[in-house]
């Protein structure tokens, strides 16, 4: 947890945060933005140029404590950009260790679900609109998951 010193120094800065949550709250989300530092990779969760910031999701951030895991895991949602309840959802699970291991077969069956739920509310998908539609589904990973796609930035 924080020192009194440091809870008392979120208090004098931050008066209007009454309670004790909301004020370990701001402790936590000043540990994360201090952790992701003025790292560009970042913006999408803190630009500290403008003071743009996801205050839900860096409170949770930090509480992970440890600067390698807060950058480790602020690199996949600034990659991913889930909305702020799935955020806050996965990084849970990751501080409590409770989200399961990446399971290959497991992806497959739930895509493999998925298309088979379409296939029942629209009649005529056959596999040629599958396969189109398994090849749109790699272009927007690639480029949201590789957004670079192997080309060298500057």
């Amino acid at each position: 947890m924080f020192s009194p010193e440091q809870m008392a120094t979120i208090h004098e800065l931050h008066p209007e945060v009454r309670s004790r949550r909301g004020q370990a709250n701001v402790a936590y989300t000043v540990s994360a933005t201090l952790a992701l530092g003025d790292d560009s990779a970042f913006r999408w969760l803190y630009d500290p140029t403008t003071g743009h910031m996801r205050a839900e999701i860096l409170a949770e951030l930090g509480q992970l404590r440890d600067p390698d895991a807060i950058r480790t895991v602020a690199r996949w949602l600034c990659t991913d950009r889930p909305r702020a309840k799935d955020a806050i959802v996965q990084i849970r699970g990751t501080r409590r260790q409770t989200l399961p291991p990446p399971d290959t077969k497991a992806l497959a069956t739930a895509i493999l679900d998925t298309i088979l739920t379409y296939r029942g509310q629209h009649l005529g998908t056959d596999m040629q609109h599958i396969d189109q539609a398994m090849g749109l589904i790699m272009e927007a990973l690639i480029a949201r998951l590789c957004p670079h796609n192997g080309r060298e930035t500057a």
